[in-house]
């Protein structure tokens, strides 16, 4: 058996300073009775660091698999999409695609976690069938599969690398929105969403509500889908109770008790614990973009992307309303 523990810890400043404090007397008497094991977040991508698009369970997770591991192009969308009930097709591109609430502030634009959303089917249904032109024009295919789970399937997304949500829930979306050419379009069509669901009668009634509006999306896990075949091993085992304390933001002495609890009992031969990617010597972060990481979140959402005609008209269609 293999016990992969994503979210042990993190970079941000409260994460630093517990560290210095924590006392994991389980953890700390399990990892005595094991030797090292090879360290993901080296030996797939030598360069990798925080503002790496893939996660570092999520490179080795991808190894274990037999995935080729290249950044931000590991295709967990397509792997979604089968235990959905679609098929995607090998080297098909796919990504998976979040309704998500951007906070707009004063300097940057922060993604909030989506499970605030608490989207119910029929409001998610309204939106998915408001957004499909947005997409269905462009040649990408639209399906639904459950209300914060929609996908996008086109050849042009097996070559893509997006950002994992879990990179930028709380923080700068224009972090993780790469220089690659595709990407311009994926921004394009963030701004069209906003600039859609701005009007839309359905944000007025969760605002009216006390709830957040849906103004726009995340797309993620894209990359060429591999064959089915190249599933996880049976021994391995993934325990990501510890998701919602990193994505949460939850006090480091609750997240430190869990780090411990998680290693407890377990009969395992390797245990690979996850959180802190390391910086590389000698790699330079711009400081615009270190201190960013930093803060709650992304960028303003006009990028200077003119919108679509009909896109135009969809909003002036919805204000009508």
């Amino acid at each position: 058996m293999h016990l992969v523990i994503p979210y042990a810890s993190a970079l941000s400043d409260a994460a630093v300073q517990a560290l210095g404090t924590l006392s994991l007397p389980n953890l700390e008497r399990l990892l005595a009775r094991w030797a090292p094991v090879e360290d993901a977040t080296t030996a797939d991508l030598p360069d990798a660091d925080e503002y790496a698009l893939s996660l570092p369970h999520e490179r080795l997770l991808a190894r274990l698999r037999g995935w080729p591991v290249r950044d931000g192009l590991l295709p967990f969308a397509a792997e979604a999409a089968r235990r959905d009930g679609f098929a995607p097709e090998t080297g098909s591109g796919w990504g998976l695609l979040t309704p998500a609430h951007w906070h707009v502030g004063r300097d940057q634009v922060n993604l909030v976690d989506p499970g605030l959303l608490e989207l119910d089917e029929p409001e998610a249904r309204t939106l998915h069938d408001t957004l499909a032109p947005l997409f269905t024009e462009l040649g990408w295919t639209w399906h639904w599969a459950t209300p914060t789970r929609w996908y996008v399937s086109h050849p042009s997304l097996a070559e893509l690398p997006t950002a994992s949500i879990d990179r930028v829930i709380g923080r700068n979306v224009d972090l993780w929105l790469n220089d690659h050419p595709g990407v311009m379009l994926v921004r394009r069509l963030q701004s069209e969403v906003q600039m859609l669901l701005y009007v839309h009668p359905l944000n007025d009634a969760r605002e009216a509500r006390g709830a957040m509006s849906v103004n726009s999306f995340w797309l993620a896990g894209t990359g060429p889908a591999q064959p089915a075949d190249k599933a996880l091993p049976a021994d391995v085992v993934v325990d990501d109770r510890l998701r919602h304390r990193v994505v949460g933001r939850m006090h480091p002495a609750r997240h430190r008790d869990e780090v411990d609890r998680s290693a407890f009992g377990v009969e395992s031969e390797h245990l690979v614990v996850f959180g802190r990617s390391r910086r590389q010597p000698g790699r330079r972060i711009p400081a615009e973009r270190r201190d960013a990481a930093r803060g709650p979140g992304p960028a303003a959402p006009d990028r200077g992307l003119g919108l679509r005609p009909e896109v135009s008209k969809g909003i002036e269609r919805h204000r009508r309303v």
